[in-house]
């Protein structure tokens, strides 16, 4: 299978689970990422493969200008119906992160909430995000850990896909974290994280 038909099979596995009119994971944004916004002043801030948008609208609808990539364009629609039942403008582009062209030093925060990839791809995003954050800018971050395996409340069903404490330190490297911690936790989000769950958390500063 070539590259074209490897990206056109995951647009197309992410366009079907979006496509319905419930949000897939809800509309509600993800627990963490609000307590961490929480107190942080307005700025732009970034989301990467950001979905339906709940996380992007809410951050818009708190006073940060509020920017998005994905590759699905059925996601970038319920995103951008989201920002417009919230009255909040939203900047969303549809892309494949291979093919983005991320900026430098560009945002105040950026946002990574269960963006999975396989380890080679997982490196070049990290450090894409490194990229495109300004110097004293926050990191938002919440993915699954390979303890999820043992767990039936969502994420990839291969473990390459799922994260490791210290492979996010390497690849956040530059950072000083406030937090980077493994936690089972209970998540309630939508149709597909539902349960007992077990993430990685970060919370850093670029230096």
């Amino acid at each position: 299978m070539n590259y074209y038909e490897v990206n056109k099979n995951i647009r197309d596995m992410w366009d079907g689970r979006f496509s319905g009119e419930e949000y897939a994971y809800g509309s509600v944004p993800n627990r963490y990422f609000r307590e961490r916004l929480k107190g942080l002043p307005a700025g732009r801030i970034f989301f990467i493969c950001e979905g339906e948008g709940r996380n992007a609208v809410y951050a818009a609808f708190q006073g940060w200008t509020s920017y998005a990539m994905d590759y699905s364009i059925k996601g970038r629609a319920k995103a951008m119906r989201l920002a417009e039942a919230k009255k909040v403008p939203l900047v969303y582009d549809v892309a494949s992160v291979q093919n983005y062209q991320f900026p430098v030093e560009a945002y105040d925060a950026v946002v990574l909430i269960f963006a999975h990839f396989e380890p080679i791809l997982r490196t070049y995003v990290h450090a894409q995000a490194r990229k495109c954050l300004k110097k004293g800018g926050k990191l938002i971050f919440e993915a699954f850990s390979k303890n999820q395996m043992d767990n039936q409340s969502g994420g990839p069903l291969k473990i390459e896909e799922l994260y490791d404490p210290e492979d996010l330190r390497n690849d956040f490297a530059g950072f000083d974290f406030t937090e980077l911690s493994e936690n089972e936790i209970i998540i309630n989000e939508g149709l597909y994280h539902i349960g007992k769950a077990s993430v990685v958390r970060i919370f850093g500063t670029k230096l």
